[in-house]
């Protein structure tokens, strides 16, 4: 056995049982993978966590939002936003009825949303999930009942769990008061919050 200055013998048999030690845990992973191998196993590799991958945002919006790009008072933001949309940077999340909605507006603005590729967009539907929730909004006085589109928007993207919601309707949607009244109900009914925002609100600063 060879003693390197100032070490002990004690300390050279402790560095000595590591070391044997890390050779056996490794003679064993290697005699594991082998035998993986022999049986024509894969190798198991460790599962992405969330750290390793930034998850795209999931943004509902709703007619707004779209013809807003063809709008001189919104264009700044809703074209900015469709385009992050067209690159895949964020997903883009409509529903029937927003495309209901959009069908008799001009063509310039049809073709926004027909500029993002399907790869990149999520369709929800109106289902009777989202239905209920929409008139327990009316009932309890978020919304009226001629306002029953706005609530559904609202509905549909609550029970389809996105991150956001961005409108530039700010009578019914953005709007503080009624967005405290929806995720009342919201969590009254075992549902999460909703974040609801304007455009320029959810870009990126430059």
């Amino acid at each position: 056995m060879i003693l390197f200055p100032g070490e002990t013998r004690a300390q050279s048999d402790a560095q000595q049982a590591r070391g044997v030690g890390l050779a056996t845990s490794a003679l064993r992973a290697a005699s594991a993978r082998r035998s993986r191998a022999a049986l024509g196993r894969p190798e198991r590799h460790r599962s992405k966590s969330v750290y390793d991958e930034v998850m795209k945002a999931r943004i509902y919006v709703d007619a707004s939002v779209v013809g807003g790009c063809e709008d001189e008072e919104f264009s700044e933001y809703s074209v900015q936003l469709m385009e992050r949309f067209v690159r895949g940077e964020l997903v883009l999340v409509v529903s029937a009825l927003t495309v209901q909605e959009l069908a008799g507006a001009p063509d310039e603005v049809r073709s926004r949303l027909a500029s993002v590729p399907d790869a990149h967009i999520e369709t929800l539907q109106l289902d009777a999930e989202a239905r209920e929730l929409a008139e327990a909004y009316i009932a309890e006085g978020v919304i009226t009942a001629k306002m029953r589109a706005d609530a559904q928007h609202i509905a549909i993207a609550t029970v389809g769990r996105v991150d956001v919601l961005v409108s530039w309707n700010f009578k019914h949607i953005v709007n503080l008061h009624r967005i405290h009244g929806y995720n009342s109900v919201n969590l009254r009914r075992g549902y999460p919050t909703l974040e609801i925002r304007a455009p320029r609100e959810v870009l990126p600063d430059e």
